[in-house]
């Protein structure tokens, strides 16, 4: 049975982030079993346990996965005007930072957008071959963007996937974005490692079509239809016909 008790200068826990300062994490078998004052460790029934500390620093215990740019930090003024112009090595060096930031922060996996010049792949085998501190790469962007795609779009950018899927390992990849991407790209992307694809706005656009419609149509002003229960059920209805038609197009009738 493996059990590790934590220490660290600061810990933030619970659905409000509270603080706890020189505060401890007890562990055992992967499962966080507790978490308090160091001082009270005495009492804890927990023996044998490896005890790990780190001294100025802050533990943020459940937070296991953010979504990030590793090249822009918006606590930096103007910062999407340094991503223009940056060179390699210095958004290198803006992505090392945030990423020792993420680290310390208690992330363990974040999921990566996507940078200029591959940074994030390259990054992410430095992580894994420990000569860079960081947290897990899962991500990237490849042309893909969140919301409605503008009419200019060029569209996903395979041969960046291809390069990507082959430098994780062939890891599941995430396509953020999916919402009005062409099927046969879809279909392209999965075929290149995409294992996960988001499609939250295009639920969203169905919702409110229908519920654009039912209103248009006077429905609300005829008997209850003004009950939410029935003013939004074609909106509800939409979105479920809009996930059928996506598993089907992902495949993912009948898996878990």
């Amino acid at each position: 049975m493996e059990r590790i008790i934590l220490k660290a200068d600061l810990i933030l826990h619970g659905r409000e982030l509270d603080s706890m300062e020189k505060g401890s994490i007890g562990i055992e078998n992967g499962r966080i079993l507790d978490i308090l004052p160091q001082h009270a460790l005495a009492d804890f029934p927990i023996t044998d346990a490896c005890e790990l500390s780190f001294p100025g620093q802050t533990l943020m215990p459940g937070m296991i996965e953010c979504h990030n740019h590793l090249c822009i930090d918006a606590a930096l003024p103007e910062h999407l005007e340094l991503l223009a112009w940056s060179n390699e090595c210095q958004l290198t060096l803006l992505a090392l930072k945030g990423l020792k930031e993420d680290l310390m922060s208690g992330v363990t996996t974040a999921r990566c957008m996507g940078d200029k010049f591959y940074i994030d792949v390259t990054l992410k085998k430095l992580i894994e071959d420990k000569k860079v501190d960081g947290p897990r790469l899962l991500a990237a962007g490849i042309g893909n963007i969140h919301g409605v795609y503008p009419s200019n779009w060029k569209g996903l950018d395979f041969d960046a996937l291809e390069k990507i899927h082959n430098a994780t390992d062939h890891i599941p990849l995430v396509l953020h974005g999916g919402t009005g991407i062409p099927d046969d790209m879809i279909a392209k992307a999965i075929s290149l490692g995409v294992s996960k694809i988001n499609v939250n706005t295009e639920c969203q656009l169905a919702f409110a079509k229908a519920t654009r419609e039912y209103i248009e149509a006077g429905k609300d002003q005829q008997g209850k239809g003004f009950d939410p229960r029935k003013l939004l059920a074609p909106g509800a209805e939409a979105i479920k016909n809009t996930v059928k038609e996506k598993m089907e197009l992902f495949g993912s009738v009948g898996k878990a």
